[in-house]
């Protein structure tokens, strides 16, 4: 395969990716805050759906950890403010307190970082 056919076979399949999980985010919207009427702020709080969407930006464009940050940094001040956290393990009144809370958001982070430092390896590789 040559590294143009290899290109356009990526591209291809980022656009099928983009393209399913925009459906999957959509899907889970209207059931989620449609049908059950759960607050819409709530909704667009949990990483999962944050990250599909950015997702299927990222199969274009690049995502920094910084914007990850930013999102983790607004979801703890937000929570301050209305008691209520997306995840268990972002929950201060948790066992650890907020050590906890840094200490598995540090170990996530690292895990993405490795993943994606591994996934860029085998890429390169594969249009070597």
């Amino acid at each position: 395969m040559t590294k143009l056919n290899f290109n356009i076979l990526v591209r291809v399949l980022c656009l099928i990716f983009a393209v399913l999980t925009t459906i999957a985010v959509i899907t889970q919207f209207r059931q989620s805050f449609i049908l059950t009427g759960n607050p819409l702020d709530n909704f667009l709080s949990y990483f999962t759906i944050q990250s599909n969407l950015f997702a299927s930006v990222v199969l274009y464009n690049e995502i920094s950890y910084r914007k990850i940050l930013v999102w983790l940094i607004y979801t703890m001040i937000r929570g301050l403010i209305i008691d209520w956290y997306p995840y268990p393990f972002l929950e201060p009144s948790q066992p650890g307190g907020y050590l906890a809370v840094t200490l598995y958001s540090v170990g996530i982070a690292i895990t993405f970082m490795v993943f994606s430092w591994l996934l860029v390896i085998i890429g390169s590789r594969m249009s070597a």
